[in-house]
Order: structure tokens, then sequence, then C-alpha cells
């Protein structure tokens, strides 16, 4: 229970990031590619904490996220 804490605590972290990247909305989004990789790596590390503790399978578990970006 107590390694679960910490990984659904670093899995609101992750999703407090994404909202701090991502505040300038979808056009800065789009035109920063630093903040692109920045999203999806939080993204990754949310799946792969859902996999551990037991949400999401945890055999690619990474390869939930499909990436699309349209300007």
């Amino acid at each position: 229970m107590k390694n679960q804490i910490l990984y659904l605590t670093n899995i609101q972290d992750c999703i407090q990031a994404i909202d701090n990247y991502t505040h300038e909305g979808k056009q800065a989004f789009f035109t920063n590619k630093m903040m692109q990789d920045a999203v999806i790596r939080n993204l990754e590390i949310i799946f792969d904490s859902l996999a551990v503790v037991g949400v999401v399978g945890a055999v690619g578990a990474s390869r939930c996220i499909n990436v699309r970006c349209e300007n």
C-alpha cells in the first residue's frame, strides 16, 4: 500500500506538471517541441505508474499514448 501511495503521488505530480506546461494553450504546445517532449514523457510516467499499481496492464502501457499533432 505504501508503494502504491508513492506511485499515485507521482501520477498527481505528473498531471500538475502537464497542466503547468500547457497553460499557454494549444498553439504554444504545437510550436514548442521541448514542451511536447515534456508532456509526452509525463504521460509515459503516468502510464508506467498506473501499470505498477495495477490499473492498466504492464505490458506496453507506454504504448497507450497515441500522439497526433495537427496544426
